[in-house]
């Protein structure tokens, strides 16, 4: 199987190096990411819209550390942020990321979907 470039959602030049060249592998992890982060990203939103900074840092924090093992170094990022303006109790801030955070988010349901439509 041939990976494609998800455009800069995910750097799957990385992910499989990481991967060790098994395009399989890859595969397999991308279609688990994919199901987590719709999971992830309702719980968040739940969290933010409960003013729940705790649950605000958990759920970013985890998303964080699977968006960086997955090479998608933007929403990791974000993620990072959104984590540390919930620690610092920045509700305001937490907001104000939620938007970009969705849309990274989307980008790479939307990428690893257009992969699967590719390989099929």
């Amino acid at each position: 199987m041939a990976l494609t470039s998800l455009t800069s959602s995910i750097d799957t030049r990385t992910l499989l190096e990481r991967c060790m060249g098994n395009s399989g592998l890859v595969a397999k992890l991308m279609n688990a990411f994919a199901n987590t982060l719709p999971i992830e990203q309702c719980a968040l939103q739940a969290a933010i819209e409960h003013n729940d900074l705790i649950a605000v840092a958990r759920i970013s924090h985890k998303l964080k550390g699977t968006a960086w093992n997955m090479c998608a170094n933007s929403l990791a990022e974000i993620a990072n942020l959104v984590e540390q303006a919930a620690r610092a109790g920045q509700i305001d801030k937490v907001a104000d990321r939620w938007i970009e955070i969705s849309l990274q988010i989307e980008n790479i349901l939307d990428s690893i979907s257009t992969q699967d439509s590719i390989r099929s």
